[in-house]
């Protein structure tokens, strides 16, 4: 293996003209770690397999997180997380995204209501 786990980003990295602020939350790994409130990230350059985030809080390789960021959720895994200044660099392999999750969680309540009104009818 040649470089590192850092310089194997797929593709081209793209960079934020302004800083983009999100939030990152672990996934649940059984210690109950998904528990702990969300912390704010900033998106640092994101490509179509990875971003890089810079966080306040380092974040051990292999685990796994969720990004918020504006109308998008992304889940990867941390492949890397290396000092910068007083916060850390974390490189994240997404392996999920979903995006418009505003819109689909408009159209998820619509939903809830409308068998909820076809629930009493049938009563």
């Amino acid at each position: 293996m040649t470089g590192t786990l850092r310089d194997q980003c797929a593709g081209p990295r793209f960079s934020s003209p302004t800083p983009t602020i999100g939030s990152l939350r672990l996934v649940d790994d059984g210690s109950g770690s998904a528990n702990r409130p969300p912390q704010p990230v900033e998106v640092v350059n994101l490509s179509g397999s990875g971003l890089r985030l810079r966080t306040g809080q380092p974040h051990a390789a292999g685990t796994l997180v969720r990004a918020d960021c504006q109308d998008v959720l992304l889940l990867g895994e941390v492949c890397y997380c290396e000092p910068e200044g007083s916060q850390f660099a974390i490189g994240v392999r997404l392996e999920h995204s979903l995006v418009h999750t505003e819109s689909l969680e408009r159209l998820r309540k619509r939903f809830a209501e409308e068998q909820t009104g076809w629930a009493r009818r049938d009563a």
